[in-house]
């Protein structure tokens, strides 16, 4: 390992956290341009305010435990604050993989002052309306099976229905498997929906367990020199994959511990 890496290192190590930090363990922000919305302008049926909701697919790639949740929206039929929103119901789904099923995990309600509103200053949908990101503390933290299918259900809770001024709620897309759950009718089910965009703007934020080969921290599938660079930017951030001997805290034992399961080889 040359000397201007390791002078590197010394700098990181000086001012790098003590302790692990939450991660994304699943999930994508919008698309930029934020072209493609969900919009609920135009329900069908016996709309109660809060009836609408739209889900996305995530799956973790490991054992995880979800703390909070970030997704992004408003209304695509005001170009001004999202002032119709209340708050939000979130609810996460285990999908089963084999029938389709889903059952329900958690459900939580949150007021639209807590859930830290955020004007990005990007843009949604075709009116160019303000697309603000939503994110809030789940409470109790959420225990996920690594590689299991989970949908996240997220729907406002608004001041007044849709009309031809106001919306209810407006959903920003992301990249995905070209599947979206929705139920725009009585918020009583959600159905998978095709070819009506690609994924949802969501993701679920918490703790994730190491990956089985703890050097290969870009997670690559392989050993090499980038692995150091990428433990590097894991150690000064506070990304879990730093802490290299397990022990739950990230300080500079971890890079001992990086080289011996660097030269271990996975």
């Amino acid at each position: 390992m040359d000397a201007p890496r390791l002078a590197f290192l010394a700098l990181g190590l000086a001012a790098a956290p003590t302790a692990a930090q939450p991660v994304v363990i699943s999930g994508q922000s919008p698309e930029s341009p934020a072209s493609s919305v969900i919009s609920a302008h135009e329900p069908g049926g016996s709309f109660v305010y809060d009836d609408q909701r739209a889900g996305e697919t995530l799956v973790p790639p490991r054992k995880a435990s979800a703390e909070r949740i970030r997704f992004w929206g408003g209304s695509e039929s005001s170009l001004e604050d999202d002032t119709n929103t209340l708050g939000f119901r979130v609810s996460v789904y285990d999908l089963d993989q084999n029938t389709g099923t889903l059952s329900l995990v958690t459900h939580r309600r949150i007021s639209r002052g807590f859930a830290a509103p955020t004007d990005t200053n990007q843009t949604m949908g075709d009116m160019d309306a303000k697309m603000f990101s939503y994110e809030f503390d789940l409470g109790e933290a959420i225990g996920l099976d690594g590689q299991n299918e989970y949908v996240v259900s997220v729907s406002a809770i608004t001041f007044v229905p849709p009309r031809d001024s106001r919306e209810s709620w407006t959903w920003a897309t992301a990249s995905g498997d070209g599947i979206i759950h929705l139920d725009l009718f009585d918020g009583q089910g959600l159905a998978p929906a095709t070819k009506v965009a690609s994924g949802l703007a969501v993701e679920l934020i918490g703790q994730m367990d190491a990956p089985e080969c703890l050097a290969d921290v870009n997670q690559d599938g392989s050993l090499t020199p980038a692995d150091f660079t990428a433990w590097i930017n894991a150690y000064t951030t506070g990304d879990p994959r730093a802490d290299q001997n397990s022990d739950g805290a990230i300080t500079p034992s971890d890079f001992t511990a990086w080289v011996l399961n660097y030269n271990a080889g996975c």
